[in-house]
């Protein structure tokens, strides 16, 4: 976990932070896990705050309402202490508020995502009134997801932790698209070309990412317009107006692009098919040799937190990005060529990358390199560790 705050030296207080994450699962997760970090910091105190769709809380309302008696207003509120890995007791509490239904803003031609926003900026009075609740003890911050500053109120003046689930080579990428490193509109042209121009390089020489190449842009099914104006507005709000940001990875694998955003096992040969898996307890089994995985941020950060090194088949968002952080920079893992005359990856293509990774010399480097990152993120989270210390000097900056 990367920070940046600037720690001072006010007399430690028991703190009570409201939890916002983004509604979406990719987000949800490293929200929580950050939350946990820092709930096992003495006197800290976590309120979770789930925001669910109306048809989901009218369901749990029929149910809660009959068996739970801390049910009120519509809202499902649970003081249960969550107990970390290590045995500590958590005071981490959740509640849920209801979004309402994407139709509700419809209109201007508005695409899902955008839709999705306005959602999200209609709960601001709800919000409020939760802040302004008693709670024992009172909530002293906030800390809620990059892209979740519509929805926060200003007025009451409570400091904010914005953290970013995504890595922190793409946050600084979004920050040279802000000042103009990389113009906007050359990437709006690029992806409208995307398909095209996909291999092409869009942009050498930005200090602290790799060579940038069309296709690790970020794509939203027509709505790349609205997405990055989404993004750099929520870059400007944060960088002006957060207290700290969190980025959900760790110096050893990031450490040129952190620096640059602070300063401007074999596998058997059987398989097994199933519809979902519990993927942290299937990386983490020692018989596991390779990831075959779309680079999504989480996903990426737990195969490296657990050694396991990645074949990368990327679809969409920043995916293609990762993937080159992964196969190019960190030269732990392996990309998957699509057949030049479908466009598809081929079975044989799959065969022959699984034969490098497990049987030959650059598979034995790239499992290397993937074991000294995993241990370098092991140690972050130890007393001695970056994130460790990072994590308290979030803690030690609020007043």
């Amino acid at each position: 976990m990367a920070a940046y705050c600037e720690a001072g030296d006010q007399p430690r207080r028991r703190h009570h932070a409201l939890a916002l994450a983004l509604p979406a699962q990719g987000h949800i997760n490293p929200m929580m896990r950050f939350c946990k970090r820092l709930a096992a910091q003495e006197g800290f105190t976590i309120t979770f705050l789930d925001i669910i769709s109306q048809q989901r809380q009218s369901a749990a309302t029929a149910d809660v309402s009959r068996n739970d008696p801390l049910h009120h207003g519509g809202k499902q509120s649970s003081t249960a202490r969550a107990v970390g890995k290590e045995g500590i007791k958590l005071d981490i509490r959740r509640i849920q508020m209801a979004m309402p239904e994407l139709s509700t803003f419809c209109g201007g031609g508005a695409g899902i995502m955008e839709l999705f926003s306005r959602a999200l900026d209609s709960l601001a009075p709800q919000i409020e009134q939760l802040l302004l609740q008693p709670h024992d003890p009172p909530i002293t911050c906030l800390i809620s997801d990059f892209f979740m500053t519509g929805p926060l109120p200003d007025k009451l003046s409570l400091p904010r932790i914005a953290l970013y689930t995504g890595c922190q080579s793409q946050l600084l990428l979004t920050n040279y698209i802000q000042e103009g490193a990389l113009p906007l509109e050359d990437v709006f042209k690029a992806l409208e070309a995307s398909k095209i121009l996909k291999v092409d390089i869009l942009k050498r020489g930005l200090p602290g990412v790799p060579t940038i190449k069309v296709r690790d842009l970020i794509e939203h099914n027509g709505e790349h317009r609205f997405a990055y104006t989404w993004a750099l507005q929520a870059l400007q709000e944060t960088k002006g107006k957060a207290h700290a940001i969190a980025v959900n990875t760790f110096t050893e694998i990031e450490e040129d692009s952190l620096k640059v955003f602070f300063l401007a096992s074999n596998a058997s040969c059987g398989g097994y098919v199933t519809h979902w898996a519990p993927q942290v307890k299937v990386l983490s089994h020692p018989s596991i040799g390779g990831f075959l995985t779309h680079c999504g941020w989480n996903a990426t950060i737990e195969a490296i937190s657990h050694g396991v090194p990645m074949l990368c088949f990327p679809i969409l968002g920043d995916q293609f990005f990762n993937a080159t952080l992964i196969v190019e920079k960190w030269k732990v893992g392996l990309s998957l060529e699509e057949n030049t005359e479908s466009g598809l990856i081929k079975r044989e293509e799959i065969e022959t990358v699984i034969q490098i990774l497990l049987v030959t010399k650059e598979g034995e480097s790239l499992q290397h390199n993937i074991k000294l990152f995993r241990d370098a993120c092991a140690l972050n989270y130890s007393p001695e560790g970056h994130a460790f210390k990072n994590i308290q000097s979030i803690v030690h900056s609020l007043k």
